[in-house]
């Protein structure tokens, strides 16, 4: 540790924040002794004057106009702020001022030995009681004592004898406050360096676990990317393959045939689409992405997921409350999101019976325009275990038990829905009883929208969409995601022209003949990136150029729009996902 030998200062960086620890532990202690100081005065004082007649003026003059006030002004400045800077100076002042007092008065009346001997020890304990540092009680203590000196010096009616006793008790006790002060200090210093060194021991620990924990997550999101982007690839055959085969003139085995591949491709897109979720909402990259719609479109999106994976004995009834606005506000893709996963859990779990949709107002606001609406999807399935119950909402958690579960799943689906609801401002739970049912439900807070201002506010998922044939230039590299795209739009009334990479797009692209570019992003020989760039600098009327990868982690859209892209598309390629396209540029 180092410090002045004399002052027991740090350096000045390290001494700034000592003081001001210092002060703050202080400050208490300091305020408490300075109102015992006043009382004990005014106890001497009263003393003093009530056994010296001659001298009660002087006295009076002395405790009641000067030492009393003066500690009664030290005190009222400890609550301004110019008292952090100067309290130690202050107080040592005030040291001196009260001891000159206490020498006149020695020097009148010098008798009494044994009454300013106690004193001298008060005065000295006063050194640690106020907080004294040692420098300043050392000024203070030998200031004092010089004091005394010269007063008998100039005023020699005081024996000899009785100054060699009051310098030996000074002295002594002097010295004693004075080192009192000192191994305090000391040891405040000592304490507050190691504190610090022990901080930064454990900031460092804490920056190094934060490195770990960052590099940890910066991994997996790399590994999530990659594996999904190579999992995506193959995958976007297999769904291309399946939609144009059923297309085709089938049989009803073969019909069958298909919608098993298309049901287990799609909960092969759904597993992977869940990790990742789970893995954005991790990492907090999940930003919520509001524009008006009609709450109609829940319904509708809930009836067409009931009909596509429902092939059991249920029926499906919704309920829409009376003071359930047309027009809301919010996350429509996410609050979908979470609709679907419930009605896929009831269906999942319901072998016959009913399944309820219910959507009702619960609140608003009458000074904004936020309403909180609440869903509700009730089955007559399975239930749930009451051992069960408390593991609803855990991550990779599963109801069934690992070896005899009857659904597939990741155990994901609901701690998702959670995290959504809970992004909108909302609550999720459940009511389930063992082989009689399940209701799950759901808040979020929306905007209302007047019917009458939708027109300015409603995206082009509320629009109809183009019926036009378009002339497409599509760059991808890989042959099998040529051919099942290039079906795929081909059979939707468009012609295609292939690129094998971003520079055969360059070398094939006619001005005023194509309609829009579709752009895969990592191609050898050139990327789509660079590609979209090079476009883009060479010709001054471009046609949209839509990006297409199998990356889908949350910011890879904005990040590829600010690459120059003007949309962006996931892997697996369907058509409607391609139909959301159209939609927005024509």
């Amino acid at each position: 540790m180092k410090y002045n030998p004399i002052t027991l200062a740090f350096p000045e960086d390290k001494e700034k924040e000592f003081r001001k620890i210092y002060f703050d532990n202080s400050i208490s202690v300091v305020r408490l002794a300075l109102l015992l100081a006043m009382v004990i005065y005014v106890v001497f004082g009263y003393l003093e004057y009530a056994s010296a007649t001659e001298y009660r003026s002087i006295i009076n003059i002395i405790h009641f106009a000067i030492i009393i006030p003066g500690l009664a002004l030290i005190y009222a400045l400890s609550y301004t702020k110019i008292f952090i800077r100067t309290w130690q100076r202050l107080i040592s002042v005030a040291f001196v001022l009260a001891a000159l007092g206490k020498i006149i008065l020695l020097i009148l009346m010098p008798d009494n030995s044994a009454y300013y001997t106690g004193l001298i020890l008060i005065y000295s304990a006063g050194y640690f009681v106020f907080r004294l540092r040692f420098i300043y009680a050392a000024i203070a203590g030998w200031t004092t004592f010089l004091c005394f000196n010269a007063a008998v010096f100039y005023f020699p009616d005081i024996s000899f004898n009785e100054v060699i006793t009051y310098n030996f008790f000074y002295l002594a006790l002097n010295l004693f406050g004075m080192l009192s002060a000192y191994n305090m200090e000391l040891y405040n210093r000592k304490n507050f360096y190691l504190n610090t060194k022990l901080d930064a021991t454990e900031k460092e620990k804490l920056r190094e676990q934060v490195r770990l924990a960052n590099k940890s997550v910066e991994f997996k999101q790399n590994f999530l990317a990659n594996m999904s982007h190579e999992i995506r690839t193959p995958l976007t055959g297999l769904v291309g393959m399946i939609d144009l085969l059923k297309k085709t003139d089938l049989d009803n085995q073969q019909i069958d045939y298909i919608n098993t591949l298309k049901h287990s491709t799609e909960n092969l897109h759904e597993i992977i689409n869940q990790v990742l979720d789970y893995s954005k909402i991790e990492a907090g990259k999940v930003r919520l992405k509001k524009k008006v719609f009609q709450v109609q479109t829940l319904l509708v999106n809930a009836k067409n997921l009931f009909s596509s994976i429902c092939d059991k004995d249920i029926e499906f009834e919704m309920v829409v409350g009376q003071e359930v606005p047309i027009y809301i506000k919010a996350d429509k893709d996410r609050i979908t999101q979470v609709i679907n996963n419930l009605i896929s859990n009831a269906v999942k779990f319901t072998n016959a019976g009913k399944i309820m949709l219910k959507v009702n107002h619960i609140a608003s606001s009458d000074i904004t325009k936020d309403i909180m609406l609440k869903v509700e999807v009730s089955d007559t399935g399975q239930g749930i275990k009451p051992e069960k119950l408390d593991q609803v909402f855990v991550p990779f958690a599963q109801i069934d038990e690992v070896d005899t579960r009857s659904c597939d799943g990741t155990g994901l689906g609901l701690s998702i829905c959670k995290k959504l609801v809970e992004m909108h401002g909302g609550e999720i739970g459940f009511d389930s009883k063992y082989n009689m049912g399940s209701t799950f439900w759901f808040t979020f807070k929306a905007e209302i929208i007047d019917k009458n201002e939708t027109s300015k506010y409603l995206f082009n998922d509320e629009l109809p969409g183009s019926k036009k044939s378009l002339k497409i230039l599509f760059a991808e590299d890989k042959k099998v995601n040529q051919k099942v795209i290039s079906l795929l739009l081909e059979s939707m009334g468009h012609e295609v022209t292939l690129a094998n990479n971003g520079k055969d797009a360059i070398d094939k692209y006619e001005e005023d003949y194509f309609d829009l570019i579709i752009m895969d992003v990592q191609m050898p020989v050139m990327d789509g990136i660079t590609a979209t760039q090079k476009l883009k600098a060479k010709y001054k009327d471009i046609p949209p150029i839509v990006g297409l990868s199998a990356n889908a982690f949350e910011g890879d859209h904005k990040k590829y729009i600010k690459l120059g892209m003007d949309d962006y598309i996931t892997k697996p390629f369907k058509d409607e996902d391609f139909m959301e396209v159209v939609k927005k540029f024509f």
